[in-house]
Formats: structure tokens, C-alpha cells, sequence
């Protein structure tokens, strides 16, 4: 993402407020964490922070960043 930003804007910083931002960050999450539950996502201009249970079966969460 930092390569296409640069491309297109000038700035290593990816702007994550954008839909693609937010879908290439979802992704990614539930690829490593093996679902798609969240109970809090947090935008941020290079950041995304999301509160999601560990597990499908657990109410016991973590944040991803």
C-alpha cells in the first residue's frame, strides 16, 4: 500500500480512510485471525486499529493493528 501511495500522492503514508484502505486492512485481519467478527474499528489517517474476539467461539478480544 505504501508503494501505490507513493505513486499516487507523493506520500509513503497510505490514506486508510479510504474504502480500499479499510478493505486491504479488513482482509488482512480476518486472513490472520480466521474470521471476520470485530467489535470495534478505529480509522486513523495511517493506522487501523480493530477490537475482534481471538476466536469464533470466545468473547475474549484483542486489538490488531
Amino acid at each position: 500500500m505504501s508503494i501505490e501511495s507513493k505513486k499516487m500522492t507523493g506520500s509513503w503514508k497510505s490514506d486508510m480512510h479510504s474504502g480500499s484502505g479499510v478493505s486491504a486492512a479488513m482482509n488482512a485481519l480476518e486472513e490472520h485471525i480466521g474470521h471476520d467478527l470485530v467489535s470495534s474499528v478505529v480509522l486513523y489517517e495511517d493506522h487501523i486499529f480493530v477490537d475482534a474476539p481471538v476466536g469464533t467461539d470466545t468473547l475474549n478480544a484483542d486489538t490488531w493493528q
